[in-house]
């Protein structure tokens, strides 16, 4: 069966009339956002056409501000990845970051053809909340990235473009990315737990990524680790986050990248490693419990920069951690891994414009960007 979805198809899941349906992805492909597929033909009935979404419909520009990485890609409508570009730095200095974002938007922008670039809806950017405030953490020196607090990315970017410009946190944006894009397309609602430099988390509720009264909703990095008793508890940021990590490899004159070569650990780096997911385990477990007791989901993610190697020991532990708790009263959630790594930021970031788009028809957008098989 070929991959995409029919009229009727459209109609059952978004829970539209046949009629709504129909003129919406009449409209659709008028504007040349959608493509004719395949003839379905069943056993019964008349043959039915598939839709599928027009790769060159509509493009977008992704940007991470990481804290050791910018990343600029270009999307095409069907969520694929047409150009990538990566620096590399050992802290996000202002003015070096936006330098090189600026850099690297204009060249890529320039690459286009006058038809996709006017077919470009905007850029979205997924940067650290409070980046300013992590000095200590990522090894920077003191006041270098106290200016990230009083300025306007947005603002500072449009410096080299016109196009619309959205923000989002950059762990919101890997949520979002793991919703629209990734491999769970049965799972609506589920706690998302990313382990980076920091941890971070959002919450999905229904399908749609719910940020909040403030917009800090799945800020899971600020659970406490237990009960608070004569001083305060660690948080899970300080538990489970990456950087103690490597801290502890950089203490032991170990390189950092063998965390992230997707390549086993062995000897000392090993030893390191099951030390500290042990422990970030256990905070992750306690955080997963306390999230699941007041929001009654089913599913959590668990995603990483990590390699799928250490990210599945990490998942194996956490469920061993759970299996310590009396679960009277909860639905024992399913736990089960991200599917797009390092990417999720950025591939979060460069579904924002898309996203706002199209919101409108939004339900009808997502269900053709996960086709049925």
């Amino acid at each position: 069966e070929s991959k995409g979805v029919t009229k009727a198809d459209l109609a059952r899941m978004t829970l539209l009339t046949p009629q709504t349906v129909s003129v919406i992805v009449n409209r659709l492909l008028g504007g040349n956002y959608l493509k004719k597929g395949k003839i379905r033909r069943g056993k019964i009935g008349k043959p039915s056409t598939v839709f599928q979404l027009n790769p060159e419909g509509a493009y977008s520009i992704g940007v991470q501000i990481g804290r050791r990485s910018l990343d600029v890609v270009i999307m095409a409508f069907d969520g694929g990845i047409c150009q990538h570009e990566k620096v590399h730095y050992e802290y996000p200095q202002l003015d070096f970051v936006i330098s090189e974002a600026g850099r690297l938007l204009t060249s890529l922008l320039k690459s286009l053809s006058p038809e996709t670039y006017q077919r470009i809806t905007g850029i979205g950017i997924a940067v650290p909340g409070f980046l300013g405030t992590w000095e200590s953490v990522i090894g920077a020196p003191k006041s270098s990235m106290s200016n990230w607090k009083d300025i306007s990315i947005a603002d500072e970017l449009h410096q080299f473009t016109n196009l619309p410009i959205y923000l989002l946190n950059d762990v919101s944006a890997a949520c979002l990315s793991e919703l629209t894009l990734g491999k769970q397309h049965e799972i609506n609602n589920f706690i998302y737990f990313y382990i980076g430099t920091l941890i971070g988390g959002g919450l999905v509720i229904g399908g749609q990524l719910f940020s909040g009264m403030t917009g800090n909703a799945g800020a899971v990095g600020s659970i406490p680790s237990y009960i608070a008793e004569n001083a305060p508890p660690p948080q899970l940021i300080e538990l489970a986050s990456l950087w103690k990590l490597e801290k502890e490899f950089t203490r032991k004159n170990i390189s950092i990248d063998k965390l992230y070569k997707d390549e086993p650990l062995t000897g000392n780096s090993l030893n390191l490693f099951d030390t500290w997911s042990t422990e970030a385990a256990n905070a992750i477990a306690f955080s997963v419990l306390a999230g699941v007791s007041f929001v009654d989901l089913d599913s959590i993610i668990i995603d990483s920069t990590l390699p799928a190697c250490s990210l599945g020991k990490i998942i194996t532990k956490v469920k061993s951690a759970l299996k310590k708790y009396n679960l009277a009263g909860l639905t024992n959630p399913k736990l089960s891994s991200g599917s797009l790594g390092g990417q999720a930021k950025v591939l979060g970031g460069a579904f924002l414009p898309l996203y706002a788009n199209f919101s409108p028809d939004r339900d009808l957008f997502m269900k053709l960007l996960k086709p049925t098989n």
